[in-house]
């Protein structure tokens, strides 16, 4: 064990030999650090919290401090407010003069003196205390300043200032929504007077968001019971305020608010190609227009006025119906004319376009608004498949004619199919009803393959074989694409090779539209999709329905829809605003099925089901 007298003489003997060796080797070069202020520094105090002891240390400094003394003081005058001392705080923050502080601890101090002036209730002097707005938008913690101007006016009562400052504030917040609902509130809430005051605030300086929703609201007093001179006035403020908030956020809800109020249409522009390739579709559609226009209550019908479209000039005719007091448009109906005046920069009216606009040109949130309703096959595709796998098929087969308008069928079919999960088995494509339709039925069903393996297995064991090609057991059910002169043909080909229960679903290009049993015995058993005009209309619609064939027998023939698509087009003026406020879920029960608006902007068109028995289609249930 060692002894306490033997430990020190060692450490003293370290010691002694740390000194020599010291002296022997180069010193190290170590890295300063600057000294920590001593504790009684104002700013070592304040980093202590004893924010009291740090003002009175700041405001000492100041007194011997030849320059920067106002800023020590705005510094100790800050603490004071930390300290829990609001009137010390205000005091001191007085006493400085401006004149001798930097812009930004100008706009501090003025800061400083509002928050004391709220704190003792003097919210006129803390308004008066507010620093402008180009100040607190130039400082690093601008959001931050103003929140505390938009208190200051909220509490003292000062709407107009509150408008301001919420404007300024609301790109700095992470999540504005309140901040708008209650800017909106604020701007809906002005009298008449000062809302005319303020139209057109110093745009494009810091007020320019603000201007915006006064503007916003002044537009909506002006035109609330006429929705299509809102609609055009909010294009043009569009222009004036590209990316506003209330674009998104407030725009919506106004445009439908105004069009639940608004008045219908009082003059409807019917543009058409009268003349030319789609003449006789184009008149159906305008004779099956003007029927529900006849059949109306007189009170409640607009003017028609009605424009041939045939010659191409459909953005020339377009504004010739503006120009004539036109406040609705229905209309044009080639895919060409469509995207034309859909391209429009000035429209100046609502539309309801007769066609789809392709994808990339489709634009719902335009104003005016513009509508699309069709008679789309790629639809009716889209909802065979998505009955189909409403009754629990997966595997599906399809036979399509091998045209442009077959491969467009085929492809929107296939694509809803499968994004459901579902699998197309196998594809045919037939060319029409004067070339051999056995083929391509025999490909779709395998029974060529069939016989194929038939005759690989003679050859392999070198024996007669007795064969009878089976169509495939992998099919769920024939999709068939196609009008009614090739399905009369290919249906009794399918039951001719040996497939006679296997469903087949088409849509209503499947039927002619006139009840010929004769002829479509050879469909029974195919399910299809078509409208209530042409299934069996419902309760209620027959009176318009009999009324259009007495007056054009031809409307029982070839172009029986576009009757139904037409009647259905001066309802939907009347009506469609309304659909469009609740998109998917307000419907109109349509001579072509139940008609709802999407969100972009496109009619939807839910039709019926139906089978052919005895060569008669049977509505199927609901």
């Amino acid at each position: 064990m060692i002894s306490a007298p033997r430990i020190a003489a060692l450490l003293a003997a370290g010691l002694a030999a740390a000194a020599v060796l010291t002296g022997c080797v180069a010193p190290t070069v170590t890295t300063s650090t600057p000294p920590e202020p001593a504790a009684t520094e104002p700013s070592a105090l304040a980093r202590q919290g004893l924010y009291e002891e740090a003002a009175a240390a700041w405001l000492a400094e100041a007194k011997g401090a030849s320059a920067g003394a106002p800023a020590l003081r705005l510094r100790a005058a800050e603490a004071w407010w930390k300290a829990g001392r609001p009137a010390r705080a205000g005091e001191t923050a007085r006493a400085i003069d401006p004149a001798g502080l930097e812009p930004a601890d100008r706009s501090r101090r003025a800061l400083l003196l509002v928050r004391t002036a709220l704190a003792g209730g003097a919210e006129r002097d803390a308004v008066d205390a507010l620093p402008s707005l180009e100040a607190m938008l130039a400082l690093p913690e601008a959001a931050g300043a103003l929140e505390l101007a938009t208190r200051t006016a909220h509490r003292a009562g000062r709407t107009v200032d509150e408008i301001r400052f919420r404007a300024a504030l609301d790109p700095r917040l992470a999540d504005p929504d309140a901040n708008r609902r209650a800017l909106w509130s604020l701007v809906r809430g002005l009298p008449e007077e000062s809302l005319r005051d303020l139209r057109g605030a110093h745009a494009p300086g810091p007020d320019h968001y603000a201007a915006g929703w006064i503007e916003l609201e002044w537009i909506a007093r002006s035109h609330r019971a006429d929705f299509p001179a809102f609609s055009t006035a909010v294009g043009l403020w569009r222009k004036r305020f590209p990316d506003h908030p209330a674009g998104p956020s407030i725009l919506p809800g106004l445009l439908a608010e105004i069009r639940r109020g608004g008045s219908p249409p009082s003059h409807v522009a019917l543009l058409l190609p009268l003349s030319g390739t789609f003449a006789s579709a184009a008149a159906a559609i305008r004779d099956g227009f003007l029927a529900a226009w006849y059949a109306a209550e007189r009170a409640g019908r607009p003017v028609v006025s009605v424009y041939d479209t045939g010659a191409g000039e459909s953005e020339a005719v377009f504004r010739t119906a503006i120009a004539q007091g036109a406040d609705f448009v229905v209309g044009p109906l080639s895919k060409k004319a469509i995207a034309r005046v859909a391209s429009l920069a000035e429209r100046a009216a609502p539309v309801l376009l007769l066609n789809a606009l392709d994808g990339a040109a489709a634009r719902p949130l335009d104003e005016p608004p513009v509508y699309q309703f069709a008679l789309s096959p790629e639809d009716e595709a889209r909802a065979v498949a998505s009955f189909a796998r409403g009754n629990g098929y997966h595997r599906a087969g399809l036979l399509v004619p091998e045209t442009e308008w077959g491969g467009r069928v085929a492809d929107a079919f296939t694509d809803q199919w499968e994004a459901s999960g579902a699998v197309v088995v196998a594809r045919a494509a037939y060319r029409g009803a004067a070339e051999d339709l056995a083929q391509p039925v025999r490909e779709l069903l395998g029974i060529d393959a069939s016989g194929d393996r038939a005759a690989r297995l003679r050859r392999a064991v070198r024996r007669s074989i007795v064969h009878e090609p089976f169509p495939r057991n992998d099919l769920d059910f024939v999709f068939l694409a196609g009008f009614p002169r090739e399905a009369r043909l290919l249906r009794p080909q399918m039951i001719f090779l040996r497939a006679p229960d296997l469903p087949v679903f088409a849509t209503s290009h499947v039927f002619g539209g006139a009840r010929e049993p004769q002829h479509d015995l050879d469909l029974d058993g195919i399910v299809f999709n078509d409208m209530p005009w042409v299934l069996g209309p419902a309760s209620g619609e027959d009176a318009l329905r009999e009324r259009i064939f007495a007056l054009w027998p031809a409307a029982s023939e070839g172009f029986v829809r576009y009757y139904a698509f037409g009647a259905d087009a001066y309802r939907l003026q009347r009506r469609i605003h309304r659909l469009a406020d609740r998109p998917g879920e307000a419907a109109l029960a349509g001579h072509t099925g139940r008609l709802t608006v999407g969100p972009d902007a496109r009619v939807r068109i839910e039709m019926g089901w139906a089978r052919f028995r005895d060569g008669i289609p049977e509505p199927l249930s609901p």
